[in-house]
């Protein structure tokens, strides 16, 4: 992000948390850190009296409505309350769990707060020594968290007016796919566009054929990369929320793998997280054989996502996903 772009969001930041019961103080400008633009412009926050921690994130302004912003709150909260280690909300002054702020040139953002959660991003640790050995163990650990995920959505009694991305047939592969046309992505030629949307026409038929059933779709993270997984004291921890939606288990898991698909680690990995998800949570053969369709799918999704944020650096990746949808559109065969 350029320096006037990081001066905008840090003192959009510093208006925010007028909000919050929280004193950044005004003598250590560092108190408000700009750490990530992504979907969202996040900040670490220090309290100056107390030396807390926060994580501050201003919403993009067209994502999600003020109800799916709080329902995922109620989702947090309810796995919370199950036992499991997830982001736990600030509330604000007027104890609402999101500020509506204006924005000087652009649409208005809501604000929302969180516990920091002391822990070490798992990317940086798979990406600074991809053979360590250790990595096997974590990855059985998240295959473990995203069943027990599953299994307390499936279990809970969802509140009225819930409201959440629907990242079934449609919302993944449809006319107006949640995270964009990926198929009129501008630096497609006539042709890929052509390849790729006969690939979504086929993919459509297998998630078809597979079908939506309570054991197979349900409430999900739907981002649980890497990225968004934190090594804690007591094991790992899923941190942003923010693409959660209805969909099938087997998406989770796909994304837990999608971005370690080149690694020669891959099938133990691979393996791993089977191994822990059915520690937790029964996986048929069936829904095995559907695991490299949605690993496929995901890199369609990425093509969208990409073509919608081009304020982010994805630098190259375009060009990965392009490339890895092109060949499967030529050798794609349904598992079943």
């Amino acid at each position: 992000m350029d320096k006037a772009r990081s001066e905008k969001y840090t003192c959009a930041g510093r208006r925010a948390l007028t909000a919050f019961p929280v004193n950044p103080g005004s003598d250590n400008p560092g108190n408000v850190e700009l750490v990530w633009e992504s979907e969202n412009i996040t900040f670490r926050i220090t309290d100056a009296d107390t030396g807390a921690r926060y994580v501050l994130r201003l919403h993009r302004h067209d994502y999600h409505t003020i109800n799916a912003l709080n329902s995922e709150r109620a989702w947090t909260q309810a796995l919370g309350q199950s036992g499991l280690e997830v982001p736990v909300a600030v509330l604000t002054h007027t104890g609402q769990h999101f500020h509506r702020l204006d924005m000087p040139d652009e649409p208005a953002r809501f604000a929302g707060m969180t516990l920091w959660m002391e822990g070490t991003p798992m990317v940086g640790l798979v990406d600074a020594n991809p053979g360590d050995p250790a990595h096997i163990a974590r990855f059985k650990q998240i295959g473990t968290l995203a069943a027990r995920l599953h299994n307390q959505s499936a279990a809970w009694p969802v509140p009225a007016g819930f409201e959440r991305p629907p990242l079934g047939l449609d919302g993944l592969l449809g006319e107006a796919p949640v995270w964009g046309r990926f198929w009129e992505h501008a630096d497609l030629t006539a042709e890929q566009s052509r390849q790729i949307l006969s690939l979504r026409d086929r993919l459509r038929d297998l998630l078809k054929s597979y079908g939506q059933t309570r054991d197979n779709f349900g409430l999900i993270h739907a981002d649980l990369h890497t990225e968004n997984i934190l090594i804690t004291e007591s094991g790992v921890a899923p941190i942003d929320f923010d693409d959660s939606g209805f969909s099938w288990h087997m998406y989770d898991l796909a994304v837990i793998l999608f971005a370690e698909r080149d690694k020669p680690q891959f099938e133990q990995f691979r393996d791993a997280v089977i191994d822990g998800y059915r520690l937790q949570r029964e996986l048929s053969e069936r829904d095995l054989a559907m695991l490299p369709s949605f690993i496929l799918i995901r890199a369609l999704v990425l093509i969208g996502w990409v073509e919608q944020r081009p304020e982010v650096d994805n630098d190259g990746y375009f060009e990965q996903l392009r490339d890895m949808t092109w060949a499967a559109s030529v050798d794609f065969r349904a598992p079943f």
